[in-house]
């Protein structure tokens, strides 16, 4: 959510990124494959385009991938690398295609809700430390 909205409001100047995915569409995969067990995209194109209409979106809209790509704040990207819900892979991803200034910071044994308390002191050290840098 950070990501798509430092792409949409200027006044963000710097954004902590936890736990991200890529775009709405792969992360519904990964999901439905977690919890309904089918491989295919059947479901998900049927759950998509009624959210769509409901909610008067388009699901191609929300992607952090390419939010990224358009950024020139820095970024700081945080993911554990033990996270059940969203592969630690897609902030790597991101990373990948971000533009300067930007920070992955992966924690080792993390889930996706208890990176503070796996991290400890380092997590917040890395947060207030890229702040304080950049938000002077």
């Amino acid at each position: 959510m950070a990501i798509q909205a430092a792409a949409v409001d200027h006044r963000i100047k710097a954004v902590a990124a936890e736990a991200s995915f890529t775009d709405l569409r792969r992360i519904s995969v990964d999901y439905q494959r977690r919890i309904v067990k089918l491989p295919w995209h059947f479901l998900r194109n049927v759950a998509m385009s009624r959210s769509q209409k409901i909610a008067q979106f388009k699901a191609r809209d929300v992607s952090p991938i390419n939010d990224v790509r358009k950024l020139s704040i820095p970024i700081l990207f945080i993911h554990g690398m033990d996270d059940r819900l969203i592969n630690y892979e897609y902030s790597k991803t991101l990373y990948h295609h971000a533009n300067e200034p930007k920070d992955l910071f992966l924690v080792p044994g993390a889930n996706h809700q208890d990176l503070w308390e796996v991290a400890g002191s380092s997590y917040e050290n890395k947060i207030v430390g890229f702040f304080r840098r950049w938000l002077h």
